[in-house]
């Protein structure tokens, strides 16, 4: 066949199919490929999470919204509720609350899933331990249990799933016992965290 290369329309649009053309023939590296294809020329499902590369999709091509806190590291989705630095101690067995607040759950906006708590902890003698219970509500059993048998001051963490918990204001109670009748357990620093 031939061809007249001075003459326009001489190759027909869509003659060149992917038969006609040799393997490697397009250089995609080259700077001969410009433009954008058009999204309606990409096949569903075509771009999958193996053909981008690391960070190639920025916030700025994200449509607001379109990350969820599912999506979200824990770091992201915890949130202070209340802090305290007031010493307290408790000397003997009986468990003793001594500091309390409320926490409202709202599906809408603080659909609470998880609660963290960080305490300062001490006990007068190492031998017996100092013991802090949080609960919630009127529950009969602790919902986060920490222990320390440090003389000094030391940071103590627990968490625990209040998913379960109904909507409303929940009222959580931090209580203290020592593991022995003549021992003090002492808590300085009380920071709770809750996670949506």
């Amino acid at each position: 066949m031939t061809i007249y290369i001075r003459k326009v329309g001489e190759v027909a649009d869509g003659s060149i199919t992917d038969e006609k053309l040799a393997v490697a023939a397009v250089n995609l590296g080259g700077s001969k490929v410009t433009g954008q294809l058009p999204s309606t020329a990409i096949e569903d499902g075509a771009v999958i999470e193996s053909k981008l590369a690391n960070l190639s999709v920025s916030t700025g091509k994200l449509k607001d919204e379109a990350v969820t806190t599912a999506k979200a590291i824990n770091a992201l989705k915890q949130h202070v509720y209340v802090g305290d630095e007031t010493e307290v101690s408790v000397t003997g067995i009986t468990e003793t609350e001594i500091k309390t607040f409320g926490i409202v759950k709202a599906p809408a906006i603080l659909p609470w899933l998880k609660m963290h708590v960080q305490a300062e902890m001490k006990t007068s003698d190492v031998s017996h331990a100092a013991i802090m219970k949080v609960y919630v509500d009127a529950e009969a059993s602790p919902r986060i249990t920490l222990n320390s048998t440090s003389a000094t001051y030391e940071i103590q963490s627990g968490s625990a799933v209040i998913s379960d918990l109904s909507n409303g204001k929940h009222v959580v109670k931090i209580k203290m016992v020592s593991a022995d009748a003549s021992a003090t357990a002492y808590n300085d620093l009380l920071d709770v965290f809750t996670e949506i």
